[in-house]
């Protein structure tokens, strides 16, 4: 797994210093925030390849957040924590298209495990993109091979009838000169 810019954010010092030390010791670089404004300032300054987000802390529309980020990072995983579920706030990860939803106390290891396996979804789906790009490039390219070579065919097969016209009206001649020759005999 390539090491990922993972930003963790929960108003409880205890829950956050463990998700840090947690993602850290996987081998990624953890940013972390306690409140709305320190995320909204973080994710001005950089770019992360993922989000675990405490949905209720101050200063902060958890789901405005996730609108924000799907607009300017739509790859971004993210996943949303919270001590507080209800049926409401699970719809709307799931309208939100969150990559988990994970209700506290959390299992910290499925935790880990989710937001790795979101993140080799994102760089499968970001390599399928490039791999697509790459095929269609070479579509273009044999596109444009092909309408050049189907030219060069026309212009072959132009100069082909054309040659093939001028030989028989070749033999046709040398014919009526071999009737003359015939003839004269």
């Amino acid at each position: 797994m390539q090491r990922a810019r993972i930003l963790v954010a929960d108003d409880d010092t205890s829950t956050r210093a463990l998700l840090c030390e947690v993602f850290q010791r996987a081998g990624h670089e953890v940013h972390y925030a306690s409140s709305g404004p320190e995320i909204h300032e973080l994710l001005d300054s950089k770019e992360f390849d993922a989000l675990v987000i405490d949905i209720i802390m101050p200063g902060m529309d958890a789901y405005e957040l996730i609108r924000s980020v799907r607009r300017s990072a739509a790859d971004t995983v993210l996943v949303l924590t919270t001590g507080y579920p209800s049926i409401d706030t699970t719809l709307e990860a799931i309208r939100s298209k969150v990559w988990d939803y994970v209700t506290k106390p959390f299992d910290i290891e499925a935790l880990v495990a989710s937001v790795e396996t979101g993140l080799r979804q994102r760089q499968l789906q970001r390599e399928n993109q490039r791999l697509l790009a790459e095929l269609q490039a070479a579509n273009r390219k044999l596109a444009e091979q092909k309408s050049m070579l189907e030219g060069r065919l026309c212009h072959a097969t132009a100069s082909f009838e054309a040659s093939n016209e001028a030989l028989r009206k070749r033999v046709a001649q040398l014919a009526r000169l071999n009737e003359l020759a015939n003839a004269l005999n």
